[in-house]
């Protein structure tokens, strides 16, 4: 569909081509589940071998868990996890990530004998309509340490059973920074 609008940034008159999709779960739908995926780049090609992968039933990605306390994605390809974690506490005994102290969106991107860590707090923490910054606590298994962090990121703790990150989450951006074994 052809849109018109005004960017929000100069409110110049701006327009393109935009999809919109919706899922239709009915009225009021009880213990139901999707997946979906957003294809970047989409060419008929490509949407060809993802419609065979996944009527060979050979997603490229891998549901880890899907409830009301995570929803937990592995890309098979490359081995990135994704996580949604909708409650603090433990999250599951063969993934990276212990726990967290609250919600929030956490990437893990294998490289090498580490990985890239992201993190972010949907939630805008506003008060008086200013996102107000908040320490958001995540703990990984393992010994880890931080390299190419923001300032948004530390260690907090570094014990034998975990490694617990600070990250100063605000305005809802996302803090990435490496994790190498800490030897």
């Amino acid at each position: 569909m052809h849109q018109h609008s005004r960017d929000e940034d100069d409110r110049e008159d701006t327009e393109g081509d935009f999809a919109s999709a919706w899922i239709d779960h009915g009225v009021a739908p009880s213990s139901g589940g999707y997946e979906y995926a957003v294809v970047m780049g989409a060419t008929p090609e490509r949407m060809a071998a993802l419609a065979q992968a996944l009527g060979g039933d050979e997603a490229p990605w891998e549901v880890l868990r899907q409830d009301g306390a995570a929803h937990i994605v592995r890309d098979r390809p490359t081995g990135t996890l994704a996580l949604v974690l909708l409650q603090p506490g433990e999250i599951a005994p063969e993934l990276p990530v212990l726990r967290v102290d609250r919600p929030c969106l956490v990437m893990l991107e294998p490289e090498g004998d580490g990985w890239w860590l992201s993190v972010s707090d949907a939630d805008l923490n506003l008060e008086d309509h200013v996102s107000v910054p908040r320490e958001l606590q995540l703990t990984l298994r393992g010994r880890w340490r931080l390299e190419a962090a923001p300032e948004e990121m530390s260690l907090a703790d570094l014990g034998e059973a975990g490694t617990t990150v600070v990250v100063t989450c605000h305005d809802g951006f996302g803090f990435t920074a490496r994790l190498v074994p800490a030897g």
